[in-house]
């Protein structure tokens, strides 16, 4: 029997930000939330397995697909880091400290592809493309997105 799987509703509220981490890793939570999401069928206008969960999984040499069955199986945000740290690529502590500090200063901005997408998607909502990381510009765009929403 297939277990039911629940979590946030993405139409309606936002993942966790992309700074909180869960067993130190930067990204996990949001990525977390965003897969139960799609497994229980509320992930809203989000994305799993997307560029910035990527960056996670590209870290770690998982896959989104390996990543979505622990989902499914049930698994809470313990096992999933547990199964994170027991997966792929072996990482230390300190190394995924300094890749936790290195993506949430990182930005969009400095990325030859993504340049002016975000410089367009971050003048949208106010914000100074040349001064703002990607995990500034998600926060803000989660909160500007469900506010319209619940207006």
């Amino acid at each position: 029997m297939k277990k039911k799987i629940t979590g946030k509703d993405l139409s309606k509220e936002a993942p966790r930000s992309p700074r909180i981490r869960v067993g130190g890793y930067a990204i996990l939570g949001r990525t977390i939330d965003k897969c139960r999401a799609l497994v229980a069928g509320d992930i809203g206008e989000y994305h799993f397995d997307c560029p910035l969960d990527n960056m996670l999984f590209g870290f770690k040499g998982v896959k989104g697909d390996d990543f979505k069955a622990q989902i499914e199986g049930g698994a809470g945000d313990q096992e999933i880091m547990e199964w994170l740290n027991q997966t792929g690529e072996k990482k230390t502590p300190s190394e995924i400290k300094r890749w936790s500090e290195k993506m949430e200063a990182s930005s969009l901005y400095d990325d030859l592809e993504k340049h002016e997408f975000f410089v367009k998607e971050a003048k949208k909502l106010g914000l100074q493309p040349e001064k703002t990381t990607t995990f500034d510009w998600l926060e803000v765009d989660d909160k500007t997105t469900h506010a319209q929403k619940a207006a």
